[in-house]
């Protein structure tokens, strides 16, 4: 009994041995600190661009095996910090034809968001970096995006009030984040969208208390995207939500 109990502290010794040995290798192969991962989201907002597929792993891929994003729909994705990765964007009908080819390097803990835009005939992706509010619980963060390339400058204020909270909006600007109260009192919001003389050409509805039809964030943006005239005498503008966090 002796003897089989020497054998198992012997085995047990060396195996701890060899888990000691191989972590320190493994440490003085790489002493760098574990990174943080960066945040992108990707917004689809190009009119006139129909569902497109996403390849941000930086080698080929197949296809059919990644989800389609639509018009006024957005993925979120995580990306090794400080490195340079290339974002493609092919069309669902022909996937050997890129439509985009972006590079981006982001830092580690960062959290970005590229808007896919058009203006004629050209894809481009418009990168900024989220700086979000530190919001407490009473309150909402909420910005304003004008992507609409006919619509001209663009104001935003709350109905009823005469105040904007936004001014001059050119097509491809996005405001900073602004706190909006988010209590039972303050109920919900309607945002007006208004053209340079005026008239309203959106129309947005924000209650911080409703879960439906999706849970509501803390940081928020409502883009106008579209066109005010298609060519035919018909408006395809529209307003969208894009949660943040």
């Amino acid at each position: 009994m002796k003897k089989y109990k020497v054998h198992i502290r012997k085995t047990y010794n060396i195996v701890l041995l060899t888990v000691l040995t191989g972590f320190i290798i493994a440490c003085e192969e790489d002493n760098s600190l574990p990174t943080v991962g960066t945040s992108l989201k990707i917004v689809h907002a190009a009119t006139g661009t129909p569902s497109v597929l996403v390849n941000y792993f930086n080698h080929n891929i197949a296809y059919a095996d990644i989800a389609l994003l639509e018009f006024s729909e957005s993925m979120r994705v995580t990306l090794p910090p400080n490195a340079t990765r290339e974002v493609i964007i092919v069309p669902t009908e022909d996937t050997l034809t890129q439509v985009l080819n972006r590079e981006v390097n982001l830092q580690s803990g960062g959290i970005f968001t590229m808007f896919l835009l058009t203006e004629g005939q050209e894809l481009e992706g418009l990168l900024i970096e989220d700086v979000l509010l530190n919001s407490k619980d009473s309150l909402v963060g909420v910005r304003f995006a004008n992507f609409s390339s006919d619509i001209g400058l663009v104001t935003v204020n709350i109905s009823g009030e005469t105040e904007n909270l936004v001014n001059g909006l050119a097509f491809r600007d996005v405001s900073n984040l602004s706190s909006l109260s988010a209590t039972s009192e303050e109920g919900s919001y309607q945002f007006e969208f208004k053209d340079d003389e005026g008239n309203i050409v959106g129309i947005a509805k924000l209650n911080p208390f409703s879960g439906r039809p999706r849970p509501i964030y803390k940081s928020l943006t409502y883009a106008i995207i579209g066109q005010s005239y298609d060519g035919v005498g018909n408006s395809t503008l529209e307003v969208i939500r894009i949660d943040s966090f």
